[in-house]
């Protein structure tokens, strides 16, 4: 009874990804790709463009202590009395310009790494308005995807009660015949393992505020074939 069971809740029902391209723009879809490759392809571009920065704020930082370095040294010499050395100098010239030079590829950076969150902002924003557009459009597809799989999931059940009363059925038979034979535990533990699966599936397929009715409908049918049958026997 199980395999016989799944092999029908196996069978596919309807593919909500189908149901939705049916449903939206197409060019919509393709307009939203489109934003979500830019967007990411920005996101790469301000990442690289921060680490550049890092690289060169760092390198100004460095270039800065030296700096420090070696305005103590010159504030020290001017009170010994002691002159700044050419060499000196020259660091002191040559450490200034790079700084001054990484200075300008700083703001530079920053200005560029600006330009590109602008950017990023103004296709966020249209990509939100696009994804308004198509959620507008998924409502219909949900709504047509719900009414289907519904009329699928009624079509399982259908399909394995079909298959599982009459077994019922011919089980209740066994049952009534085989009363007073020694295989009568053989035919009631068919028709109990059948009322058991029937009843699974009616609460898998059925709300539960039907499912108690159905039961107990069920229940009233066998109790009433049994006491027709007590009372033509007793006749």
């Amino acid at each position: 009874l199980g395999f016989l069971v799944d092999d029908i809740r196996s069978i596919r029902g309807p593919d909500y990804n189908a149901i939705e391209m049916k449903h939206l723009d197409a060019d919509l879809v393709a307009k939203r790709d489109a934003l979500v490759k830019q967007i990411a392809d920005l996101s790469r571009q301000i990442e690289n463009q921060t680490e550049k920065q890092q690289v060169v704020g760092d390198s100004s930082r460095n270039l800065q202590q030296t700096i420090n370095q070696l305005i103590e040294l010159q504030k020290l010499g001017m009170q010994k009395s002691v002159a700044f050395s050419e060499t000196d100098q020259s660091n002191f010239t040559a450490s200034l310009r790079l700084f001054l030079d990484n200075q300008g590829k700083y703001q530079a950076l920053s200005h560029a790494v600006s330009d590109l969150l602008e950017q990023k902002h103004g296709l966020v924003r249209e990509k939100e308005q696009v994804e308004q557009d198509l959620e507008k459009r998924r409502r219909p597809a949900r709504d047509e995807f719900n009414r289907l799989s519904h009329r699928h999931r009624l079509k399982l059940a259908a399909l394995q009660l079909a298959i599982l009363l009459p077994m019922l059925v011919v089980a209740a038979g066994l049952v009534i015949i085989k009363r007073s034979s020694i295989y009568f535990p053989l035919s009631l533990a068919f028709a109990s393992a059948t009322l058991v699966k029937v009843t699974l599936v009616v609460h898998e397929y059925f709300p539960s505020r039907y499912f108690k009715y159905i039961l107990l409908g069920v229940l009233l049918l066998v109790v009433a074939r049994l006491l027709i049958y007590f009372i033509r026997t007793i006749a």
